[in-house]
């Protein structure tokens, strides 16, 4: 009687756990629909769906995210539809792509109660630093892409050089069947134009679904010509090119389960990214004055950064046009500095909490069609300390706050927000 009734509560428990697996859906085709410029094989290497197999509705659902955070794609949703033989399914994605012109730009003006105050556009143009950028793409081939335009590079750190430059670039999906992808851009500094052009390398690989492997590497030299009086009577110069160089290698870890490369309502950011970076500056070095007009010495200092930065953030889907999320950034970097034949060591660390709301004033239908219309609050907290000075060194704590209220749109040509904002 015992070894039955213990039989029969294991086949219940059997019973119950088989129907609390989650329905799968064996996928034997996949249809892209609705485009006309992307290319198909690109949008099925993001998918990361081979068909053939079978999978759950939170994995194809993952998938239709996916394809919602690339940049040139305004909306994507998807489908099942009857397949072959029963018990077999077509996923069918419908995509509402946008142009070959893009561009983004943040135009949310700050008033600072102080000068020195940076203001950070992190997380407004696909998730990176830049509060301009404008270009073309189109894809090539069945699995290439070629983009140009411009762009701005402003990270707020300090052991780097920020500058825009005018990029051309090719980007190369599922490199020799491997699933990583590559891309190559040729820079043009804009605001130093004596400077060569700069190339950049980032090669990337799809871990899982969810997680991705990127390494990058940046080289760019900032020239600028300049001019020191060597004569009084008459009147003398010397020219002279003041340079900047950099060279910057970085990884970074991804795990990214969210649904728009802007504007997200939901998922998870994480990120882990150690880094190098390789500065040298030319400067004058001027003697003592002795009456004489001072003939200065061109030198050049090096700085070499070792540093490692993460982001944490979630968003929350409250209603189906409002969300909220909430995150934090932190980053440790130490810099050998050799200025004047010395050389010391400088630190810098910096954490942050980040927040934001948003409203959206379309429902979702309409937003698929005609892209995101929102209004956006967005606060972040930032404390920083570092060593700002070579001769005397000094160490400088800054506690920086910003608060802003925006109106943020996206079609298919584009994406910006317009708002004003408070920064101390």
């Amino acid at each position: 009687m015992i070894r039955t009734l213990f039989a029969a509560l294991l086949v219940s428990i059997a019973v119950s756990a088989a129907g609390q697996e989650p329905t799968s859906f064996f996928i034997e085709s996949i249809d892209i629909r609705g485009i006309d410029r992307i290319s198909r094989d690109v949008l099925l290497y993001e998918l990361r769906l081979p068909p053939g197999q079978a999978y759950t509705e939170s994995e194809l659902r993952d998938a239709s995210d996916r394809i919602n955070r690339l940049a040139y794609v305004l909306s994507a949703d998807f489908a099942l539809e009857k397949g072959s033989d029963r018990g077999k399914y077509v996923l069918v994605i419908h995509v509402n792509e946008t142009r070959v012109f893009f561009f983004g730009a943040d135009l949310r003006f700050f008033y600072a109660n102080d000068t020195a105050t940076d203001i950070d556009h992190g997380n407004t143009i696909e998730q990176s630093g830049d509060a301009v950028a404008l270009g073309w793409r189109f894809f090539v081939g069945k699995s290439g892409a070629v983009h140009l335009g411009l762009e701005g590079q402003a990270d707020n750190r300090p052991y780097t050089i920020d500058y825009s430059s005018f990029a051309v670039g090719y980007t190369q999906y599922d490199l020799f069947g491997t699933r990583a992808f590559a891309t190559v851009n040729i820079r043009k500094p804009i605001d130093e134009p004596d400077s060569p052009l700069a190339p950049q390398l980032v090669v990337g690989m799809p871990l899982t679904p969810r997680q991705t492997l990127t390494f990058q590497y940046d080289q760019v030299r900032l020239t600028q010509e300049s001019t020191y009086l060597t004569s009084f009577n008459p009147p003398a110069y010397h020219k002279f090119n003041r340079d900047r160089s950099q060279r910057l290698v970085k990884a970074t870890w991804s795990y990214n389960t969210t649904n728009n490369p802007f504007f997200p309502t939901k998922g998870a950011l994480f990120t882990v990214t150690p880094l190098a970076v390789w500065v040298d500056q030319t400067f004058l070095q001027y003697p003592p004055f002795t009456g004489d007009i001072p003939l200065p010495t061109l030198r050049t200092d090096h700085r070499n950064t070792a540093g490692i930065d993460g982001t944490a953030r979630q968003w929350f889907e409250l209603t189906d046009r409002d969300s909220w999320s909430a995150g934090v950034e932190a980053g440790l970097a130490r810099t050998a500095v050799t200025y004047l034949g010395n050389t010391n060591d400088q630190n810098y660390w910096s954490a942050a909490i980040i927040g934001s709301y948003s409203h959206s004033l379309w429902s979702r239908e309409k937003a698929a069609v005609r892209g995101d219309n929102r209004l956006e609050a967005d606060f972040r907290v930032r404390v920083r300390q570092y060593d700002a000075s070579e001769l005397l060194p000094q160490t400088f704590d800054r506690e920086h706050g910003q608060v802003s209220f925006s109106w943020a749109r996206r079609n298919a040509w584009g994406v910006w927000r317009l708002g004003l904002g408070y920064a101390w």
